[in-house]
């Protein structure tokens, strides 16, 4: 497919990855500096793969980390190509041209360097097209064993520092790698030579990817982004921890493996606990009464687990891992007494054994933190991917998990998946609660991302269906399920999750059951045992067997009465979830109802030999997908979304909305709540490598901006003035860099003398408000934008507005939105006004209608934009990357919409202003490219792949995305 990279347009013959069809050309005196990258310094084990083609053999630089004889690079005199890794003296093994490299044809290069082999043939290894090269030393120094670091050093492509450059040469597809690459990697990115293998598509992919070919010309040089891009993890610092709770999955008393992430350079005094299950008041040394534990104390990392009064501990030094570096922690224990039972891995390597002194880990009530021992010792560092499974990982399912040095994303690769009980990623996909302003941290294992919020308690909204349910209500046998989480506990309120006329289903602060006989209510004041808190998943079920009712929590009975009072049929005409009105009062629910279900059997339980359908049902704390299982399932309510998720899944039973609305968060019994911390513990790091669709972002420096052009609204629906656009959203990813005071992201505004704006969206970085809506009317304010990129999306329904930063709903308040005479659509100021914007913006998009919680979760799609031709639901009537699909044609750039044909128009915008996109981090820039003529059509996928000569944005025919 065409695709539009600034200066042209570009269209390959054969393409196969992230424009792998085309080239830079290297002059001889023009290089890229791609800056600083985690894979470069301090490693023991390094790859470097990327493609070459030389018109002429002679004396040249490829590349390389290198300075002053330190470091690694490729390069070549006349006759032969150096590889050299060196720790102060030139220490290089060299490969002649002849019977190796010919002049005009592409050769795939990789350098392996295996700093923990012996000999300098076993550390340095090169590939040519596939093949391993019988390499020569070419000076008397062995090669080291490690790549000293160098913090003023930078990866310079095309050439070696800008001193050692020389020579004419095209390169493509260039990554580095922090691992060895085995024979079988090396051949799947060689690919045959006619078929390149995206690096990406590596299960455990580059630190850095340079496909080249996706250059922007920024005016003086190219913009080359990095392909591969980083995640967010969280970052601990004084007294922040997350709350796991108690769940049973947790309990775990035999074989246990804990495994996590950890970058740190933090030596502790006190034993700051990473994950956590203890007894209040212990402190290590004191009455062992842990129950499992790893944490760091010093100079050692300890794993510990208690059964009574006896501990077992293993220790051993963390400290050369405490060097700011992401580090793979696995400790486990195999459920025996056995020597070397106790196992600790670092990075895949078996660094302690112990043997265990304990038959069984205790079962203590106590909660799991994460980052935290007891909300009190403290681990500060960075974390990611915690995950505890109950079952002993043997060596070669550590060295997958470990994945080369990159976390497991998919559940299915994640070896003994099955014995996996909970999976905290703690990145993006979080959810920020503004209110508290607090973390709920996700448990990864459940498939339900979302439920649905039917708070506050006095809005009556509900889900109405059109069944009462009489013939098994007031049968013999019935099962009723639910899960639920509060948002608050009211004594003067009755939380109703599922009723009709002859029963309410219902939550105090415990569980209770209101059912209809002939003379009234009964089993009323009758409930469950367990008091219930907010902020936490459950799964609540009744089950009736003849006159015996039983409550059940989380998969354990949790109180059992007896009543032989016969239950009549209803009154009404339909049942109901979330709500009951009574006597003219509502009596709603305050919180989220998530799979919702009736069966016509009383779930056994396990008792007297049975099959322990209330436990299957619970699932570990994750509700189940497939209930195949269950026949006797009458009508199952999913309420994940507010379309199909309000169906009945089972049956015929289709529910009708009434207000309910969508909320984000897994929905898990396992999910945690954060204390102490704020949108600023959630950064982006260097762990984690995923590609990005939108590389690019425009810059405004606070005299400039996009416009539509007069009279266009961007909303195809709003033709003329004084309309009234009820059901919009409006999506933006923005930079603040500097500015201050109100500044527009999104306005519509008027030529002539009126400052005043009909219709903006507008940011104020001093003191976090957002205003969006007519003539000033509605401001938003939240504890603040964390440094980087913010995503905001904007939505007006009839009656409310509401604003959503990075995913989660902030707030919603009222407002209105209507579209004045001679009005233009701008992005990133208001001429009259002169409330410019300073920061970077990318991807704008409008639709003509409300998103769901779960389509800005979609869009937001963890911190990175996103193909929205592949959006799950209705398309958006506009879209503008600002970068990406952008072209420069002096004196303006034009920004293509996507979707329609409102292309914008920059005015006092400079050449330059193109600039990393969302989520960037180690792009090149070029030195000494200014002509705009360096990319080339000529690559390893082909020689035929096409380049436009004096095209702009402007040719593309209507229609063509």
């Amino acid at each position: 497919m065409a695709e539009y990279i600034n200066p042209q347009w570009r269209l390959p013959n054969e393409k196969t990855g992230n424009n792998q069809g085309y080239s830079i050309n290297f002059d001889g005196g023009d290089y890229i500096n791609a800056g600083r990258i985690l894979s470069a310094e301090n490693t023991s084990t390094l790859s470097v793969s990327f493609w070459l083609k030389i018109p002429s053999i002679g004396s040249k630089s490829y590349l390389g980390y290198y300075s002053s004889s330190t470091g690694w690079l490729v390069e070549s005199n006349t006759t032969d190509m150096y590889f050299a890794i060196s720790n102060g003296s030139y220490n290089a093994m060299s490969l002649p041209f002849s019977g190796n490299i010919t002049a005009n044809i592409w050769y795939h290069i990789v350098l392996v360097f295996d700093g923990t082999q012996t000999g300098n043939a076993n550390r340095l290894k090169v590939y040519i097209d596939g093949v391993p090269k019988t390499l020569t030393t070419h000076s008397s120094s062995v090669i080291p064993s490690s790549i000293p670091s160098m913090p003023n050093s930078v990866l310079t492509i095309g050439g070696i520092m800008p001193t050692h450059l020389g020579g004419v040469k095209s390169i493509s597809s260039v990554s580095i790698f922090d691992y060895a690459l085995s024979q079988s990697q090396v051949t799947t990115l060689w690919g045959g030579g006619t078929s390149v293998s995206n690096p990406m598509a590596l299960s455990s992919p580059p630190k850095a990817y340079y496909p080249l070919g996706n250059s922007a010309h920024m005016g003086s040089n190219y913009l080359t982004p990095n392909g591969a891009l980083q995640d967010y993890v969280f970052d601990f610092v004084g007294n922040d921890y997350i709350n796991l709770g108690n769940p049973k999955s947790l309990q775990i008393t035999g074989a246990i493996t804990i495994s996590f992430w950890l970058k740190s350079t933090t030596v502790t005094t006190n034993l700051g606990g990473i994950i956590t299950k203890s007894d209040n008041g212990n402190y290590f040394g004191s009455t062992p009464q842990k129950v499992y534990e790893v944490g760091v104390l010093g100079n050692f990392l300890y794993f510990q687990l208690g059964s009574g009064t006896a501990v077992t501990a293993s220790a051993f030094n963390i400290i050369p891992y405490l060097d700011g570096n992401w580090h793979n922690i696995i400790a486990l224990w195999d459920g025996t007494t056995n020597i070397s039972s106790v196992k600790i891995y670092v990075d895949s390597i078996n660094v302690k054994n112990d043997q265990a002194t304990i038959s069984s880990i205790q079962n203590k009530s106590n909660d799991v933190v994460i980052s935290s021992k007891l909300n009190t010792y403290d681990y500060t560092g960075e974390l990611s991917d915690v995950q505890i499974f109950n079952t002993a990982l043997s060596g070669p399912e550590v060295e997958t998990l470990y994945n080369y040095g990159s976390p497991i994303q998919t559940l299915a690769n994640i070896p003994q998946n099955s014995n996996l009980k909970a999976w905290y990623k703690l990145d993006a996909t979080e959810i920020y609660n503004s209110t508290s302003t607090e973390w709920e941290v996700n448990n990864a294992l459940s498939t339900y991302t979302s439920s649905l919020d039917f708070g506050p308690w006095l809005d009556n909204k509900h889900i109405t269906i059109n069944n009462t349910f009489d013939s098994i209500i007031t049968g013999t046998n019935f099962t009723i399920s639910s899960w639920i989480n509060l948002d608050s506990i009211n004594s003067q309120q009755l939380k109703f999750i599922f009723t009709n006329e002859s029963l309410q289903f219902t939550i105090t602060n415990k569980i209770a059951t209101y059912l209809r006989g002939a003379s009234g209510y009964f089993l009323s004041p009758f409930g469950s045992n367990t008091t219930l808190s907010t902020g936490e998943w459950y799964n609540i079920v009744l089950a009736k067997s003849g006159n015996d009712y039983t409550y059940y929590l989380n998969g354990s009975p949790d109180g059992t009465t007896s009543n032989s009072t016969s239950i009549v049929n209803s009154s009404k005409t339909t049942s109901l979830i979330g709500n009951y009105s009574y006597a003219g009062n509502t009596y709603g629910f305050d919180g989220r109802i998530s799979n919702t279900q009736i069966f016509n059997t009383a779930l056994t339980d396990g008792t007297g030999g049975t099959v322990n359908q209330i436990e299957t049902l619970y699932n570990n704390g994750n509700p189940l997908t497939d209930m195949s299982s269950f026949s006797s399932l009458v009508s199952w309510w999913k309420l994940d979304n507010t379309t199909t998720g309000i169906e009945d899944s089972k049956g015929s039973n289709n529910g009708t909305n009434n207000g309910a609305t969508e909320a984000p968060g897994s929905v898990s019994t396992l999910n945690g709540l954060s204390s102490g911390m704020s949108q600023s513990n959630l950064i982006q790091s260097d762990l984690l490598t995923t590609s990005s669709y939108s590389p690019y972002a425009l810059s405004f420096d606070g005299n400039d901006y996009i416009t539509l052009g007069s009279n266009n609204y961007g909303f195809p629906s709003v033709t003329s003035a004084g309309q009234t656009l009820d059901n919009l959203s409006i999506s933006i990813w923005f930079k603040n860099q500097g500015g201050s005071g109100n500044q527009v992201l999104l306005t519509w505004w008027a030529s002539g003398t009126q400052t005043y704006l009909d219709g903006f969206l507008q940011f104020n970085p001093s003191n976090g408000v957002v205003r969006f809506g007519d003539d000033w009317q509605v401001a938003y304010t939240f504890p603040s934008i964390p440094n980087g990129w913010t995503h905001m999306t904007a939505i007006k329904t009839t009656d409310n507005a509401y604003i959503y930063v990075n995913g989660s709903l902030v707030s919603t308040r009222g407002s209105s939105l209507s579209f004045g005479l001679n009005r233009e659509c701008r992005f990133g100021g208001n001429q009259g006004a002169g409330e410019y914007f300073v920061g970077d913006i990318s991807n704008i998009s409008l639709w003509e209608y409300n998103l769901s919680a779960s389509q800005v979760r979609e869009i937001y799609n963890e911190g990175r934009p996103s193909n929205l031709h592949n959006f799950s639901g209705t398309a958006p009537v506009a879209w503008w990357q600002l970068g990406s699909n952008s072209s420069w044609t002096s004196p303006a750039w034009t920004v293509l919409d996507e979707i329609g044909s409102n292309d914008g128009t920059s005015s006092s915008m400079l050449e330059n202003a193109i600039v990393d996109g969302v989520g960037t981090s180690g792009n090149g820039v070029s030195v000494n490219m200014g002509s705009a003529n360096n990319i080339s059509g000529s690559s390893p996928n082909g020689e035929a792949n096409s380049l436009s000569v004096n095209m702009t944005l402007a040719n593309i025919a209507g229609g063509v995305n």
